[in-house]
């Protein structure tokens, strides 16, 4: 009797701390109700590090000011996959809060809570003026993309989006020639795949370091990310974006730019700048602790390289004494049979905020996530308070600078940071969990900003490069990108293994072909190459994102 009733005793304490959990995972951090009498608005947040607190914020009050509300928060779990995990325990227990803002669900999470009903389509809400008057103040043309880009494959939009493109963010390609080499061997800046070889060529043998050593690396980077000067490299010779599928050059046919005789051609002067000795196998396996090393040694061994940011250089403002010095980028390099570009990751609008089936004043949560689309409050979201962390005022923009303005992209700064609120906690905003929108068309905050702490010095190369880009690479862009896909459910689950698969055998192939353990330039290799990727699905990649791209067209 005693084990029997042991036993439901030992079975009823673990239904009760099953529910305390789930009362706890669901509920947790939650208001459901306000206690200013004024109308309310639940706001289900995914919770940042960097915010103190959410109800006594900034942002906040200027929101409840505005609109004569009250805020009340549900935050939800910091990392994506934890917060992920309890909305879908939320929707199960019929649960979720009136709105919801994170940038971490997937797209197939979105349709799935779209079509059964948990998220409401805004569709109706965005084509009325009247409901969302500052989104339909965009101009036309950006408004259709933001909402091609955020729409479910079945057509509707479940979310108000964030559109923030900045061009430097968009452009990690960026190529660098050691400059104090060329002015020491009398040599100009290359422009074109084969002006690169000869400079190799002369760093290989001319010794412009000076040590009496033949250490010079002509062409050194990674294999991965914005330090891949392969994908850099074969860019001169036809678009690439690594991964990706591509469009040919009248914008109707999705084509794979990796299975192209130009990608061909790209890899059989990659080949002959191997067996030149110009450049440097370890390109392929280098980590990037070791390319830092590489790229700060002293004397300077690297002559060509690309890489996205600076922090490459821990002495970066020691002028005198660092390879950043002494490496200023270049513009994409052409070829024979192309003018060259730069690989792109077109920027593509998040979605950040949905109204669920809990939500009792639709309008009301409609009129806040609007309002994110307005101009102020779109630098208030991301910067703060205006004249406590950013100001307008004319008499402290007077001389100050940046890049843009500086290379006469636009004729003055617009408005100024006195702090940054994004590195330290803070209670001024949501760290950008929210709608926005701001133009690189029109000047995008970014461009029009200035640093009231730290001013512009056109002789600092990382200072100057954000012009640059926007100067040298933006305009080496191919007429027509391929944008993001929206497929449904069924033919996305259909290309993971092909994309998969593809994707892994073009990079090991690549590194083959360049290296030589494959036969780039014999006929029967490369055809074969052709034929295992048609094996793997390469096909099937291509029609159904042919089919997906004519929907969306």
């Amino acid at each position: 009797m005693i084990q029997v009733f042991s036993k439901k005793a030992a079975a009823l304490v673990l239904i009760l701390l099953f529910v305390i959990y789930f009362i706890f995972i669901t509920g947790c951090n939650r208001q459901v109700s306000g206690t200013s009498g004024k109308p309310t608005l639940e706001i289900g947040i995914q919770q940042h590090m960097n915010v103190l607190d959410y109800k006594n914020n900034y942002l906040t009050k200027y929101l409840e000011d505005l609109y004569d509300i009250e805020l009340v928060f549900n935050l939800l779990p910091p990392t994506s996959a934890d917060l992920r995990t309890k909305l879908s325990l939320m929707m199960a227990s019929n649960g979720l809060p009136e709105t919801i803002w994170t940038p971490a669900l997937t797209r197939e999470q979105i349709l799935e809570y779209g079509e059964n009903g948990a998220f409401i389509s805004l569709n109706n809400y965005f084509a009325d003026a009247a409901k969302t008057p500052y989104f339909n103040m965009i101009p036309e043309e950006i408004r259709t993309r933001i909402l091609k880009s955020v729409a479910s494959p079945n057509g509707h939009n479940y979310s108000f989006a964030r559109y923030n493109p900045f061009v430097p963010t968009q452009i990690n390609y960026r190529l660098f020639v050691n400059h104090s080499w060329l002015n020491k061997l009398g040599l100009e800046v290359p422009r074109t795949t084969d002006e690169l070889r000869e400079v190799l060529l002369a760093f290989r043998d001319g010794d412009p370091n000076g040590n009496g050593r033949k250490d010079e690396i002509g062409v050194v980077g990674r294999f991965l990310g914005g330090e891949d000067i392969i994908t850099a490299l074969i860019n001169a010779f036809i678009f690439y974006n690594p991964d990706q599928l591509g469009l040919n050059e009248t914008g109707d046919r999705v084509i794979a730019p990796f299975a192209e005789p130009a990608f061909r051609q790209a890899l059989q002067y990659l080949n002959g700048l191997f067996k030149e000795g110009l450049l440097d196998a370890s390109t392929f396996t280098m980590d990037q602790q070791t390319f830092r090393a590489v790229l700060n040694a002293s004397p300077m061994v690297v002559g060509f390289t690309t890489f996205a940011g600076i922090a490459n250089f821990p002495d970066k403002d020691n002028n005198n004494s660092n390879f950043w010095a002494f490496m200023p980028m270049i513009p994409p390099l052409s070829s024979p049979i192309s003018p060259g570009y730069t690989p792109y990751q077109e920027y593509q609008p998040d979605n950040i905020s949905y109204i669920t089936n809990k939500a009792r004043n639709r309008d009301l949560a409609v009129k806040v996530m609007d309002s994110f689309y307005e101009p102020t409050l779109s630098i208030v979201t991301s910067w703060g308070e205006e004249d406590v962390d950013w100001t307008r005022d004319p008499s402290l923009l007077s001389g100050i600078s940046n890049a843009f303005v500086e290379l006469g992209l636009y004729p003055s700064i617009t408005f100024g940071l006195l702090q940054r609120v994004w590195t330290t906690p803070q209670s001024k905003q949501w760290m950008d969990f929210a709608p926005r929108y701001t133009s690189v068309e029109n000047g995008s905050i970014q461009e029009l900003m200035g640093n009231l702490m730290s001013p512009f010095n056109p002789d600092d190369l990382g200072d100057i490069i954000p012009g640059q880009l926007v100067l040298d690479y933006l305009p080496r862009l191919p007429e027509h990108i391929l944008p993001r896909l929206n497929h449904n459910s069924r033919d996305g689950a259909r290309l993971i293994q092909p994309i998969t698969n593809v994707n892994g055998y073009v990079r090991e192939s690549i590194a083959g072909f360049v290296i030589g353990t494959r036969d780039i330039n014999n006929d029967t290799v490369w055809n074969t190459y052709l034929r295992e990727l048609d094996n793997m699905g390469l096909r099937e990649w291509l029609r159904i994102a042919q089919e997906t791209y004519d929907k969306q067209r």
